[in-house]
């Protein structure tokens, strides 16, 4: 779980992803929202609204698998100055992977001009037990006045470094 604040202007999510240790077929990912924060509702579907759901098959381990917009049975939407809480799950056999936190849900994890993110609990599938705070491996796509933006709040590791420059056509100084 974790909660999403919308900082300057109305916003509106439209795919998640989320990384899985299980390899193979980890399930049904669903995720569930609420108006306000997750803090005090952890333990109950009461509430919460199913937002979406995505089967993933025939995934390797460690994987970033993204639940698109399609899988989203409804709008997701934050008004500017508002919060939202996620809770994204998999069946109790797979595992949605998060970071240890820094132990405070008022700890912000990744923000950028329009939104923030925050650590919360990693929760058991179907609202059940949890663990302190943690961060929510993931990447958030949203839309504001018209602009699609990704925010990551983990940086993604790579299984094996690179040989070649990752652009066709590398500069000699950065940009």
């Amino acid at each position: 779980m974790f909660d999403v604040e919308a900082k300057d202007a109305n916003i509106a999510i439209t795919s998640l992803k989320i990384q899985i240790y299980t390899a193979g077929n980890a399930g049904v990912a669903e995720v569930w929202m609420r108006p306000g924060t997750h803090e005090g509702f952890a333990f109950s579907s009461t509430g919460w609204t199913k937002a979406a759901e995505h089967d993933f098959t025939n995934l390797p381990g460690w994987t970033m698998a993204e639940i698109p917009e399609s899988s989203f049975t409804q709008t997701v939407d934050i008004a500017a100055g508002s919060r939202q809480a996620f809770y994204v799950t998999l069946p109790a056999e797979s595992d949605v992977l998060y970071s240890a936190g820094v132990g405070s849900t008022s700890a912000i994890v990744a923000e950028d001009d329009h939104i923030r993110i925050y650590e919360g609990p990693a929760q058991v599938h179907q609202f059940c037990g949890q663990t302190g705070p943690r961060v929510w491996n993931g990447d958030m796509t949203y839309m504001k006045e018209g602009a699609t933006i990704t925010l990551s709040p983990t940086l993604k590791p790579t299984a094996f470094p690179t040989g070649n420059p990752t652009t066709v056509n590398p500069t000699k100084s950065p940009t």
